[in-house]
């Protein structure tokens, strides 16, 4: 996850030592094992084009604490799970989520206003043909197909990995965690679901009040990539996120909001007929009863899972941009 700062109203705190990109131990097919370092990985990032080539960038407070400051805008952090199966290639999948923890340090006494913005980036990667299969390149995914130079097979090659950074962007469910206990008992939950203002104005709002020069103030971010479209929007799914029922309805809107990057190969008169009921009047709410009638909840998670395929066919490492102003 890379971050900037544009701000000198605050500057950011984060904690740990997993900055970097995290070493991983493919599998080809022959059965040989190659592993790869941090320094290997991110060392293949094009220079002054993403923040993960910069690192370390930051100011080094403890051994476990690293600030922003005016002339050291960046940091890079792992946003990965450790599995506990050391057989598993490490990295992303449908199912994973964790948890982003930073402190926001006033540089100003009273009210501060933040505004935080979330961007996937995608890239594809090349490796050698023989041992040790290194990789040899890393690319950025564009947003935009190139208008000249590819022929229409390339071209539609790209405009497919677009899309999947696009799905990967909505997939990916972002909340601000919410302390239910108290200061010396902690009890942190998913709360306010960003993913709305994120994508709807480039950015969610975070307001301090009260807040006192040096004073760091906790901020915890959870995601979570829900492994189907059925634990993503019923409360009654085995294992789904675990939210309020106003927060879990405003994920539904949100499903429906942006259909077109949720599922493939499905219509916006299909998710209408599948997941919506209608008021009548023009108006469609989200129904758990349309979704479990027939085969629709089947239909609804073919369209999720195969969003989901295009993501693992596409990408080969992505870049959660946080950037502060």
């Amino acid at each position: 996850m890379g971050v900037t700062v544009g701000t000198s109203i605050y500057e950011l705190r984060f904690y740990g030592e997993n900055k970097g990109a995290k070493g991983y131990t493919p599998v080809k097919e022959n059965n040989i094992v190659v592993s790869y370092t941090d320094q290997d990985l991110y060392g293949k990032i094009i220079p002054n084009t993403d923040y993960a080539y910069n690192l370390p960038d930051g100011v080094e407070i403890t051994q476990d604490y690293y600030d922003t400051d005016g002339g050291h805008p960046k940091v890079i952090l792992r946003m990965d799970t450790a599995y506990k199966e050391p057989s598993k290639e490490k990295g992303l999948n449908p199912g994973d989520g964790g948890e982003i923890l930073f402190w926001v340090i006033p540089k100003i006494n009273g009210t501060i206003t933040a505004h935080f913005s979330f961007n996937i980036r995608g890239y594809t990667a090349d490796q050698s043909k023989s041992a040790p299969y290194d990789v040899t390149s890393i690319s950025p995914i564009p947003t935009e197909v190139p208008s000249s130079g590819l022929t229409n097979a390339e071209a539609e090659l790209v405009a497919k990995r677009i899309q999947a950074v696009r799905y990967l962007n909505t997939h990916i469910l972002f909340f601000k965690e919410t302390n239910t206990g108290t200061e010396e008992n902690p009890n942190w939950v998913p709360g306010e679901f960003l993913n709305d203002d994120i994508i709807e104005n480039g950015y969610f709002t975070m307001e301090f009040t009260d807040a006192v020069v040096d004073e760091p103030i906790e901020v915890r971010i959870r995601w979570d990539w829900t492994n189907t479209f059925q634990q993503m929007v019923l409360s009654t799914a085995s294992d789904p996120v675990t939210v309020t029922p106003a927060v879990r309805s405003a994920i539904q809107e949100y499903v429906y909001d942006h259909w077109d990057t949720v599922f493939k190969d499905m219509t916006f008169e299909d998710i209408q007929a599948k997941m919506m009921i209608s008021d009548g009047e023009g108006g469609y709410s989200f129904s758990e009863e349309t979704v479990n009638t027939g085969t629709n909840l089947d239909d609804l998670s073919r369209g999720y899972n195969r969003a989901d395929s295009d993501i693992g066919n596409c990408i080969d490492y992505m870049l959660l941009v946080l950037t502060a102003e």
